[in-house]
């Protein structure tokens, strides 16, 4: 009995020994793993923060590309009404040139 007791006790000893032992890789695996996915998501963080800085550049040069169209075509709209005012003098004096040259040529 004595010696069936140590044999036990010793079996238990070797069992708490291995399941020491494979609590230890255990807990080391999933740190390893916890420290993994951490970095994992720091990375994704960095990404993402890459990301939106880059849509808030897009979207800075498309509101400065926005505005720079609106100007353009502000100064385009101004040379078309120039050049409509210009032509309505073209022809009212070329107009009255045509009457000046005809009275002229009347007059000869």
């Amino acid at each position: 009995l004595r010696r069936d007791f140590e044999a036990t006790v010793a079996t238990l000893n070797e069992l708490s020994a291995n399941v020491s032992s494979d609590g230890d890789k255990i807990a080391t695996r999933l740190r390893d793993e916890v420290e993994a996915l951490s970095k994992a998501v720091e990375d994704m963080r960095g990404t993402l923060q890459e990301t939106q800085a880059s849509a808030n550049e897009c979207a800075d040069g498309r509101k400065a590309t926005d505005d720079v169209v609106e100007a353009l075509r502000r100064d385009f709209e101004a040379k078309v009404a120039t050049l409509e005012e210009l032509s309505v003098k073209v022809k009212a004096e070329s107009g009255e040139v045509a009457n000046h040259l005809r009275d002229e040529v009347e007059a000869l």
